[in-house]
């Protein structure tokens, strides 16, 4: 038989009611080692089930406003082709590059693009290179614990190729 914090008992495979407990004024010990009354523990408990439900109301308000933005993104985007439907549209307009013609509009965002690229790609690179010289000490210092015999792969401490490698 197994007894579940005065809630019920375990009785084989049943579960049936737990007799009913005299409140005590005895104190309790807790995980922490020190001593509450039972009054102080069953206050505690009523306290943290409020919390729990504040937490759990907040939960559904996150969702909620979570889900009805995206509705309201559907609804809107849903307003805005029944608003051009049937319409002819011409894109340079709306973007009010039609004094630049649609090949000028290409080659410039094919460009604009291509370099927001280059940069994007340089500036990473950068930041891995600090990365690896940032958190490279710490492994190599270990590695030369365990084997002080241990030769250099002579990679540098940003993680490139040494240049003496690259040109033989």
């Amino acid at each position: 038989m197994l007894l579940n914090a005065g809630v019920g008992i375990l009785d084989g495979l049943r579960w049936r009611a737990a007799p009913p407990v005299a409140p005590s004024t005895k104190p309790l010990s807790s995980p922490m080692g020190n001593k509450k009354t039972a009054a102080e523990l069953r206050a505690e408990n009523a306290y943290l089930r409020r919390v729990n439900h504040v937490s759990a109301w907040a939960s559904v308000a996150n969702s909620a406003i979570r889900w009805g933005a995206l509705v309201v993104m559907a609804l809107l985007a849903r307003q805005a082709i029944q608003a051009l439907a049937g319409k002819e549209t011409d894109a340079s307009l709306l973007l009010g590059l039609e004094a630049f013609g649609k090949v000028e509009v290409t080659w410039t965002v094919t460009i604009a693009v291509g370099l927001a690229g280059i940069t994007y790609g340089l500036k990473e690179r950068g930041l891995r290179k600090e990365t690896v010289k940032r958190l490279g000490a710490r492994p190599k210092e270990l590695e030369k614990r365990l084997d002080p015999g241990r030769t250099s792969s002579r990679i540098t401490e940003k993680g490139d190729t040494h240049e003496r490698d690259l040109h033989g």
